[in-house]
C-alpha cells in the first residue's frame, strides 16, 4: 500500500506565470488551495508564500527515497516575484548535476551556456529573491526524503545564478544540505 500526501499536480508550463505581472490570486486560480502558506523576508521585504506539494504513489528517481514534488510561489505586495519547483519523480525530475557548477563564470557565462550546461531551471526569480531589482535569477533545486518516520534522511540542494539585464552571471550561490 502506497500512502500520499498532498494533492498531485502538474508543473506549470514555462509560460503560465509572468513574474513581476501575475497576481498571487491568478496562480490559485490555476493551480488551486496551496498545501501551505506562509512569509519569507529575503533582502529585507517580507513575502507571502504558498506551496503546492505531493508525495508517494509513483517511482523516485533514487532507490529507497520517497517520491515528491512541490512548487512555491513567492508574492510581493500580491505580485509574483519567484516560482520554484522541485521533483525527487523519475519522470519530471529535478536533480542537476552539481559538479558542473564550477564551469559557470561571473562576468562571461550566460543565461543560455547555464541551460545548456544544467537543464532547464526548476524556478525563476526577480527581486528581492535576488539581491539586485535589475537582475533575475535561474534557480536550481532538488530535495529528497529516505528513511522512516523515526530516522528520517533529508537532503536538498539550491543553486542560483543571477543574470543581469543582458543575460550575463553575476553571482553563483550554491547551498546543499544533508547527505544524498
Amino acid at each position: 500500500i502506497t500512502a500520499c500526501a498532498g494533492t498531485n499536480f502538474v508543473r506549470p508550463a514555462d509560460n503560465a506565470f509572468s513574474l513581476g505581472h501575475t497576481t498571487e490570486e491568478q496562480v490559485i486560480a490555476q493551480m488551486g488551495k496551496p498545501y501551505t502558506e506562509g512569509k519569507v523576508t529575503k533582502h529585507g521585504q517580507v513575502l507571502d508564500s504558498s506551496v503546492y506539494s505531493y508525495a508517494g504513489g509513483s517511482a523516485s528517481l533514487v532507490g529507497g527515497i520517497t517520491p515528491a514534488r512541490s512548487a512555491g510561489f513567492y508574492y510581493l505586495n500580491g505580485t509574483l516575484v519567484g516560482q520554484e519547483f522541485a521533483s525527487s519523480y523519475e519522470e519530471d525530475s529535478t536533480d542537476f548535476d552539481e559538479s558542473k557548477i564550477s564551469s559557470i563564470q561571473i562576468g562571461k557565462s550566460t543565461k543560455s551556456d547555464v541551460i545548456a550546461l544544467l537543464g532547464k531551471p526548476g524556478g525563476n526569480y526577480i527581486f528581492p529573491l535576488v539581491a539586485n531589482e535589475d537582475e533575475a535569477g535561474l534557480a536550481y533545486l532538488y530535495s529528497q526524503v529516505k528513511g522512516s518516520v523515526f530516522n528520517l534522511q533529508i537532503y536538498q540542494k539550491l543553486l542560483i545564478i543571477s543574470l543581469d539585464k543582458s543575460g550575463i552571471v553575476t553571482d553563483v550561490n550554491f547551498t546543499s544540505v544533508g547527505e544524498k
